[in-house]
C-alpha cells in the first residue's frame, strides 16, 4: 500500500556540489527509509544509507549548489517504487561486467579468483599453505611460521632511516643506527665525513711519468725516465704528493728510489718546483761529499785512505787528513826531515799539527837523551795545498847521526772547498 505523500522536513541540511553526504541540523532522518526522497533546491536527493539523526548519504551525486542551513522537503516513496529502485541498483551490478567475470570463471579446489582488468577475471593457485599464513594474526607469527627469525630490531631501525645520496651506514656515539657524510670529493673538508679511497692523497698509487704534475697521493714511476726526478737517480721509485690547505701553492714531494735505497724530498714555491734534497739515514750519511757553489749536494761525511794516510771530510766544507806512521829521517846532525803529500788535497793552504814518538828499537836516535829533542813537530814549509816538509830540530845535546829516525803523527786541518 503506497503511504501518503506527507512533507515532512523539521531542521535544515548542508550538502556539497557533487557529493553524496548530507549533514543535518535539527534532523530526524532515522524517521525516514531507503530510497525515501529529499528535495534540496528543487533537486532531488534519493536516500541510500541513513546513519543516525543527522548523517546520510544519498545513492546518486547531488546536483545543486552546495551550502548549509537549506531547507528541504521529505517524500516517502510506496514499496513498489523503493523496491523497483533497488532492482534497478542490482541489475546496474550485474550488468557492469564483474558478475559475469566471476560467472565464467571454471572453479576448482584451491583456487582464488582476482581481476586480471575491468570486468575480466582469472584464477590462480591458493594452496593451504598460503592460506595458512595469511590466517595468522600477525607479521611475528607469520615469521615464525614460515621458519625465519622474529623481527630484528636493528634492522627495523635501519629500515626506519630515511637515506640519501653520500651518506654511510653506522652505530652514532649513542649505539643508535644512523648515517653519516661522505666525501664527496678528493678535497671535501666537511666534519664528520668518512675518507674515500684518495682522499688527500691516501691510498692512491697512481702510475706517473711526469713528477711535476703528480696529483695529491701516493704513485709510482721510473725514476730513469720520469720528468722532475732527482739527477742521477735510476729504476723503480714510489712517492707521494702532499699539500697544505691549498694545494695550487703549498706541496711536497717525497721520493723512495728502490734500486739505490735513497730517499729525496722537495718542495713546490707557490711557481716552481725546488731542487730535490737527499733525505740521509743510517744507509746515506756515510758516501762521498759534494756540493755546488757551496751547498751540499752529497753524503754529510766521506772517509778514505790510501799510502799517504787517512781523511776525513764533512759536508760543511771541513777536511782532515793525518798520518799515523810517517818516519822522520836524517837531514843534517840538527834535524829529522819527512815530506808529506796529504792523502786528500785542500782548497786552501791547511794547518799542520805533529809530534814524535821517541824510538828504541832499529834506527832510533843514535845517542844523546830524549830531553834533548822536543816532542813536537816543527813545519818547515807547506809548499801548496796538496803536501809539505815538516822537521824534527836538535835543540842541545849530541847531534843527530847519520841513520837516525822517529815515528811522527801528523795531522792537517783546512777545507776541502
Amino acid at each position: 500500500m503506497a503511504t501518503p505523500f506527507v512533507p515532512y522536513h523539521p531542521g535544515t541540511v548542508q550538502v556539497t556540489n557533487g557529493g553524496k553526504a548530507i549533514v543535518g541540523t535539527g534532523t530526524n532522518f532515522l524517521a525516514y527509509d531507503q530510497y525515501d526522497v529529499l528535495i534540496v533546491d528543487g533537486y532531488w536527493v534519493l536516500l541510500d544509507t541513513i546513519t543516525d539523526a543527522t548523517h546520510a548519504t544519498g545513492k546518486f551525486n547531488y546536483l545543486g549548489g552546495s551550502g548549509s542551513g537549506k531547507a528541504y522537503e521529505w517524500v516517502p516513496q510506496s514499496d513498489v517504487t523503493k523496491a523497483l529502485t533497488l532492482f534497478q541498483s542490482l541489475s546496474a551490478a550485474f550488468t557492469s561486467g564483474n558478475v559475469q567475470a566471476l560467472a565464467g570463471l571454471s572453479s576448482a579446489a584451491d583456487k582464488l579468483a582476482y581481476f586480471t582488468g575491468i570486468g575480466t577475471m582469472d584464477v590462480t593457485d591458493f594452496k593451504a599453505a598460503s592460506r595458512t599464513l595469511l590466517g595468522k594474526a600477525n607479521e611475528a607469527a607469520m615469521l615464525t611460521y614460515l621458519g625465519g627469525q622474529p623481527l630484528d630490531p636493528d634492522l627495523a631501525a635501519i629500515a626506519a632511516l630515511a637515506t640519501s645520496a653520500n651518506k654511510l651506514l653506522g652505530l652514532d656515539a649513542s649505539g643508535n643506527w644512523s648515517l653519516s657524510p661522505k666525501q664527496t670529493s678528493l678535497m671535501d673538508t666537511t666534519t664528520g665525513a668518512a675518507l674515500t679511497v684518495g682522499s688527500f692523497g691516501v691510498g692512491n698509487a697512481t702510475v706517473v711519468t711526469n713528477l711535476d704534475t703528480a696529483g695529491p697521493g701516493d704513485f709510482v714511476a721510473n725514476a730513469a725516465t720520469a720528468i722532475g726526478a732527482p739527477s742521477g737517480a735510476t729504476g723503480a721509485a714510489f712517492g707521494r704528493t702532499s699539500h697544505g690547505s691549498n694545494f695550487t701553492s703549498t706541496r711536497q714531494q717525497v721520493l723512495h728510489v728502490v734500486d739505490s735505497g735513497l730517499s729525496y724530498r722537495r718542495y713546490y714555491t707557490g711557481s716552481e718546483w725546488g731542487p730535490w734534497r737527499l733525505i740521509f739515514d743510517q744507509a746515506s750519511i756515510l758516501g762521498t761529499v759534494s756540493q755546488s757553489s757551496g751547498v751540499p749536494t752529497g753524503a754529510i761525511i766521506e772517509r778514505g785512505s790510501n799510502a799517504n794516510g787517512e781523511y776525513v771530510r764533512s759536508a760543511d766544507g771541513t777536511q782532515i787528513c793525518f798520518s799515523l806512521a810517517k818516519t822522520f829521517s836524517y837531514l843534517s846532525t840538527s834535524a829529522l826531515q819527512t815530506s808529506w803529500t796529504f792523502p786528500s788535497a785542500f782548497s786552501e793552504v791547511p794547518a799542520l799539527l805533529g809530534s814524535i814518538k821517541w824510538d828504541t828499537g832499529a834506527g832510533a836516535i843514535s845517542a844523546g837523551s830524549y830531553a834533548n829533542y822536543p816532542g813536537s813537530v816543527s813545519i818547515v814549509s807547506v809548499s801548496s795545498t796538496a803536501g809539505g816538509d815538516l822537521r824534527v830540530p836538535k835543540l842541545s845535546g849530541p847531534s843527530f847521526a847519520s841513520g837516525d829516525s822517529v815515528a811522527g803523527y801528523l795531522v792537517a786541518i783546512g777545507r776541502w772547498f
